[in-house]
């Protein structure tokens, strides 16, 4: 019975002696010049003990993506083509330059005798298409336009494998234009394109921009009928620009 009360005793002691030395004693010395270089007590200064550092990383990471994202979730407009009246294809586009220039890939770009259509801040406008690219389905479009928020394409150098990334497309719906994002890792590097380790069934990420976590564009979407997502990078992108330039 007396070994009992006398752990009571040690636990009661150990848990006040923590509570001063974290409420009291840390930040005490968390004033004092000499002790700011121990990371644990100038932590305590902010009244921040980190447990776990692999987590902190992730969320700096989540928040950041999260910067990322609505940087870019701005350029991302809907695309939709049509051919007497029924609808061809429908996908996703960015905004590349400020006065309407809007970089699509889409798979059906073989139909000849397709309108375009470009869906962004509530409105519908018709679109012209500038340049076509019937060996990775990329296409140019134009329309009417001023003071768009412009994109910012990564390095031509391919991601690294394993590095985190995020998707971001656009859904023509009758309420208006939704947005949606999905987000993995590179998991496969090919010569000419790259692959992410997840799948997608929402087509409308095709045509959308892939990011990586500065906010910069590293590629646009394609999605195979699989559902795996090929992902055409800056080079390729590059290459078809200078050509319509």
């Amino acid at each position: 019975m007396r070994f009992l009360f006398k752990l009571i005793f040690i636990l009661i002691i150990g848990a006040l002696g923590g509570i001063l030395g974290t409420r009291l004693l840390l930040p005490y010395l968390a004033s004092k010049p000499y002790f700011e270089r121990f990371e644990l007590i100038r932590q305590s200064a902010g009244g921040t003990t980190i447990i776990n550092k692999q987590e902190q990383v992730v969320i700096r990471e989540n928040e950041a993506f999260e910067k990322a994202v609505n940087k870019v979730s701005p350029l991302v407009v809907g695309i939709r083509s049509q051919k007497g009246g029924k609808t061809v294809f429908e996908g996703s586009g960015i905004a590349i330059t400020a006065d309407g220039l809007i970089l699509t890939l889409n798979p059906s770009l073989a139909v000849s005798g397709q309108q375009y259509y470009v869906f962004y801040n509530g409105d519908k406008v018709l679109a012209e298409a500038q340049e076509k690219d019937l060996e990775t389905n990329l296409a140019l479009l134009k329309v009417e336009a001023s003071n768009l928020p412009v994109t910012t394409f990564g390095p031509e150098e391919m991601p690294v494998w394993g590095e985190s990334v995020v998707l971001i497309g656009a859904d023509i719906a009758e309420t208006g234009l939704k947005k949606f994002i999905n987000s993995g890792i590179v998991s496969v590097l090919e010569e000419e394109n790259f692959e992410v380790n997840i799948r997608e069934d929402n087509k409308s990420f095709i045509g959308g921009p892939m990011i990586n976590i500065e906010g910069e564009v590293i590629g646009v979407n394609n999605i195979d009928k699989a559902g795996k997502i090929v992902v055409l990078p800056v080079k390729q992108i590059k290459e078809f620009l200078n050509k319509a330039f």
